[in-house]
């Protein structure tokens, strides 16, 4: 997933909530080389910006509409299950497709916690209680580990560790705690734990 913000106007457009993050004059900038997920989410002056067309989202693929691209800030477009639309496939199943022609695109290379993916969890009206999760993932070479977190408190929800395998393969976490009871943004995290390069390709919250 790439977030890049696209500069209609012949001036330079400053983000006051990004730090003052400026997108060039006629030019873009890929916010997501910057600032983590959770923090464009919250932007309101990208979001107005967006609105009034002084801006235009790429999803890294292809220019986004001013409805999409302000759903594509805020992790809407893949990431939110209405978790009482009962025409959906399964009405509790949340699932999460990070592959770009069948091949992985986020992939994490730090030693440290980095936030793969955000989304948001709808707890308020969820129903039922998710018994786990599974995430279709790979390493280029050594231990790679993921974990799922709550960006409101970093409390950890479920975790799969010591992945080593060289090819796509699905590790699944079968048991969750701390899970929010009111919306909530989630992290899918990871980390390599030496040298090389963790892969995820989907990410799966079943019951």
């Amino acid at each position: 997933m790439d977030i890049i913000a696209k500069n209609n106007t012949e001036s330079a457009i400053s983000i006051t909530d990004l730090y003052g993050v400026k997108v060039p004059a006629s030019g873009q900038l890929d916010l997501l080389e910057q600032f983590d997920p959770y923090k464009i989410s919250q932007s309101t002056v990208l979001q107005t910006k967006v609105s009034d067309e002084d801006i235009t989202i790429n999803d890294g693929t292809s220019d986004l509409s001013v409805a999409n691209g302000l759903k594509h800030l805020k992790f809407l477009t893949e990431y939110e299950l209405k978790h009482k639309d009962t025409t959906l496939p399964s009405q509790k199943d949340i699932r999460l497709s990070m592959c770009a022609k069948k091949e992985p695109h986020i992939e994490i290379n730090k030693s440290v916690w980095s936030v793969a993916v955000s989304f948001i969890f709808r707890g308020t009206n969820f129903v039922g209680t998710p018994t786990g999760f599974k995430v279709l993932t790979y390493v280029s070479k050594n231990n790679g580990d993921l974990r799922l977190v709550r960006s409101d408190t970093g409390a950890v929800i479920g975790s799969v560790s010591a992945i080593s395998e060289t090819i796509l393969t699905i590790k699944t976490n079968t048991s969750l705690s701390n899970l929010p009871t009111t919306d909530t943004i989630l992290e899918l995290q990871g980390k390599i734990n030496t040298t090389g390069k963790i892969y995820i390709a989907e990410f799966l919250l079943y019951y």
